[in-house]
């Protein structure tokens, strides 16, 4: 899978795909091609650093869109209407609602989301790399990219002011000429804003966990990045990081979120996901390659994962009809359609976007 580290990749790769691009005195928009959708997105700001996302669109096509991005970032969205799934673990698939959303990347992390034909997407977003940071030599407090991710990834957020951040940008009536100092000022703010909610609902939840335990906890994760195929015993793992078992388990918890059990399946199995995309594999072939000496003990952590087999979420990729959604259904459900009048016309190829 290609690994984009920023917005800006994806606002290129929408330019390979024919997107037409106009230049405007904050930034510019990107019109589909009739085709693929209706509508337009309207960036302003520098996606590199930071940038404001305004998208309305119709998609016409079913679309498939997968997403690994290296560098840290916040994305912060207020939706007001949209109908795409975005997946998750333990077989749950919700379907986004509208609201207040943000998410950090604190470290790279794969996700991929499916939007139905006639997908509706109207939302707008303040996206910030940790370019952002360095360009302004701001500093966040100590964890702090870890410290948000767990307080606001996956789950919608309720912070009025930043709702009001967010769509005083959009409406804003300043001119062009002013537009950079004003749009820094307010990004500062909602960065502001997020930090203070951060430490507000963090409490005593998440203890502090030292310097040294934190980089053991790092260096653990890029050996898992790297063998996660056939990764060390924990207590290998501890002993080549230079920290004991429970110090290793408490910090990567800390750090990822996750256990390392589970860090590693969720490796192997976005993994599955890109193999699955290669008809030509046989399951057992797959199975193979991530490391798993049973089929049926990749059948269970598929399973585990995403709710259905691999045969079925091969055919959730490449079918030109995806089911009727609802929200918060396992994906093994989304595959169940109800029978419908016989169609002769050719089904609409869906599109497989990786980001």
């Amino acid at each position: 899978m290609d690994r984009f580290s920023s917005p800006a990749d994806m606002l290129q790769q929408y330019e390979r795909q024919g997107w037409k691009k106009t230049k405007t005195g904050r930034g510019f928009t990107l019109e589909p091609p009739s085709k693929i959708a209706e509508g337009l997105i309207t960036v302003w700001g520098d996606p590199q650093s930071y940038c404001f996302f305004d998208s309305e669109l119709m998609f016409r096509l079913p679309l498939v869109e997968r997403y690994y991005y290296q560098q840290k970032g916040i994305q912060i969205s207020v939706i007001d209407d949209m109908t795409g799934i975005y997946y998750l673990n333990k077989a749950e698939a919700s379907q986004v609602d509208a609201g207040l959303f943000c998410y950090v990347n604190n470290i790279p992390k794969p996700w991929f989301n499916r939007y139905p034909a006639e997908t509706r997407q109207k939302a707008y977003s303040i996206m910030i790399t940790e370019s952002f940071f360095s360009g302004f030599r701001l500093s966040l407090p100590p964890d702090g990219w870890d410290r948000m991710a767990r307080v606001l990834n996956n789950r919608k957020t309720f912070i009025p002011a930043l709702t009001v951040v967010c769509q005083e940008i959009k409406n804003t009536a300043i001119g062009d000429e002013t537009f950079a100092w004003y749009f820094r000022a307010k990004v500062t703010e909602a960065v502001g804003l997020l930090l203070d909610y951060t430490l507000k609902m963090e409490g005593k939840s998440f203890p502090a966990v030292s310097e040294r335990s934190r980089a053991a906890a790092k260096d653990a994760l890029q050996i898992l990045n790297d063998t996660y195929v056939n990764p060390p015993v924990i207590e290998v793992l501890a002993r080549s990081v230079g920290i004991d078992k429970k110090t290793l388990q408490n910090a990567f918890k800390h750090l990822v979120g996750q256990s390392v059990h589970d860090y590693v399946q969720y490796l192997r199995m976005e993994k599955a996901l890109s193999l699955l995309e290669e008809k030509s594999l046989h399951v057992e072939k797959i199975a193979k390659t991530l490391g798993y000496q049973s089929k049926i003990n990749f059948y269970k952590a598929f399973e585990s994962t995403y709710g259905c087999k691999p045969n079925e979420i091969r055919k959730l990729l490449f079918s030109g009809k995806p089911p009727v959604v609802t929200p918060k259904a396992p994906i093994a459900q989304l595959l169940k359609t109800t029978e419908q009048p016989a169609d002769t016309s050719p089904p609409p190829k869906p599109m497989l976007l990786e980001k």
